[in-house]
């Protein structure tokens, strides 16, 4: 997941913080979406040919919940 944050330079060398507030929560909600939704093109084009009846059942199952959460992700970002 993408963090926002701020680099701050001191005598004792570079230590980040994390920036939080409206804008960073936007990219938050942004980054899941990239996240959950790389996840589910993966598995759109996984070759399930490599898989056995049962582990395809199993394999289904947890396809269709990762696109279910890509679509709600979608929504959630503003998306229609």
């Amino acid at each position: 997941m993408i963090e926002i944050v701020n680099i701050v330079k001191t005598s004792e060398g570079e230590h980040h913080e994390s920036v939080y507030g409206p804008l960073s929560e936007k990219f938050k909600t942004l980054s899941r979406l990239i996240d959950i939704s790389s996840l589910a093109s993966f598995l759109r084009n996984f070759p399930i040919n490599v898989l056995t009846d049962d582990e395809k059942q199993i394999f289904f199952g947890f396809q269709n919940f990762i696109i279910e959460l890509e679509s709600k992700c979608f929504d959630e970002a503003g998306f229609i």
